[in-house]
């Protein structure tokens, strides 16, 4: 796929995994989902039973789901690339293990040691699609769990959607549950489940990024989503997680 000038050098940042670059579409969108509290409710539904203490949320963004773990007194650390938001998160929930975290340090081990092997769980939620080298990623994710531990990884489904809102977001890839799957495999962990999920999605991220060519959702069709959303949760129970937006995958450090 031919980038123009503009999108190449955002790509380039978002390579390099640059800390101190602004991200103004990433942020709107979080904003966005932040006023999507049924369907942020509906993801943290869906991994909670994966995540036991401590449990560890990379990408951690504006807290859209670490409020719902704060709030069932999960023990929980905090972490992002990005140094504002180590300091959102901090500010918004006081008390809480906040840790900057580049999973492609190079120095990440050392960058990291009072956190490698010390968490039950690891989640990733719309991440790794953003790096460019995800096994490197997946790597350093695995090397946080504890032996017996779960990491959760959600990311977008799809090659044949990505279109302009996936560009603006900086995101390199989408993803097909075959080659997630066999990531996890390589790194030795057992899988616990796979699926596709927010199958509804799919028409709206068409739409909107392949058809109309935007480069960031709109709220509107967002509220009217959230508002939506036992229908939307209908289709995918009677989907069995067969299609789907994003993809889903558990492992278990064996």
């Amino acid at each position: 796929m031919s980038l123009p000038p503009s999108e190449k050098c955002l790509r380039m940042e978002f390579s390099r995994a640059n800390p101190n670059l602004a991200d103004p579409v990433g942020e709107r969108t979080l904003e966005r989902f932040r006023l999507a509290k049924d369907f942020n409710y509906w993801m943290y539904e869906s991994i909670v039973s994966y995540c036991p203490s401590p449990c560890l949320e990379i990408g951690s963004g504006l807290g859209n789901i670490s409020r719902h773990f704060i709030a069932k007194q999960k023990d929980i650390c905090l972490t992002d690339l990005r140094p504002h938001y180590c300091d959102y998160l901090a500010k918004a929930f006081e008390g809480t293990r906040v840790h900057q975290l580049d999973l492609v340090a190079n120095n990440f081990d050392q960058e990291n040691a009072a956190l490698i092997g010390q968490f039950a769980s690891v989640y990733a939620l719309n991440v790794v699609e953003h790096i460019e080298d995800d096994r490197q990623a997946l790597e350093n994710c695995y090397k946080l769990v504890r032996k017996g531990g779960n990491l959760v990884i959600l990311v977008p489904a799809h090659q044949f959607l990505y279109n302009s809102l996936d560009e603006a977001l900086g995101h390199y890839k989408r993803y097909r549950k075959k080659e997630l799957i066999g990531l996890f495999e390589e790194l030795g962990l057992n899988i616990l489940k796979v699926q596709y999920w927010n199958a509804a999605a799919m028409a709206g991220w068409w739409w909107y990024g392949r058809v109309r060519k935007q480069r960031e959702l709109p709220a509107s069709p967002l509220k009217r989503y959230n508002q939506l959303l036992p229908i939307i949760k209908l289709l995918d129970r009677c989907l069995f997680g067969q299609i789907g937006n994003s993809v889903l995958i558990v492992g278990q450090k064996i």
